[in-house]
């Protein structure tokens, strides 16, 4: 799932940074998803609409359009105050998340 085509060319295909940023995204991880979870649970649309677009560009960083756009699709409905699929978004979030911390966990060869 993770592609690191876009850390490779913009790092000039520095290893060493490239092990850099994945770090920072798997320890950032655990934040991400609490922050979402927790505004969705309290309704808190504002805060899902900012959790959802930082986890976005993370999720965009390491190659991980898909999971990407559904960030996008929840930061739009929450933005239109208009969220009838909310629900079906944020649980195919969560669905892809799992599968990247798996994935992550097993470690990312560059």
């Amino acid at each position: 799932m993770i592609d690191l085509s876009y850390l490779i060319k913009t790092t000039n295909n520095d290893k060493e940074v490239i092990m850099q940023l994945i770090d920072i995204f798997k320890s950032q991880l655990p934040e991400l998803k609490e922050n979402i979870i927790d505004a969705y649970k309290n309704k808190n649309w504002t805060a899902l609409k900012e959790a959802s677009h930082k986890a976005k560009n993370s999720f965009q960083m390491m190659g991980l359009e898909k999971t990407a756009s559904k960030l996008k699709q929840i930061e739009i409905e929450c933005t239109d105050n208009n969220n009838p699929n909310i629900d079906s978004h944020i649980k195919s979030f969560l669905a892809d998340f799992e599968l990247i911390t798996l994935e992550v966990k097993n470690g990312i060869e560059i």
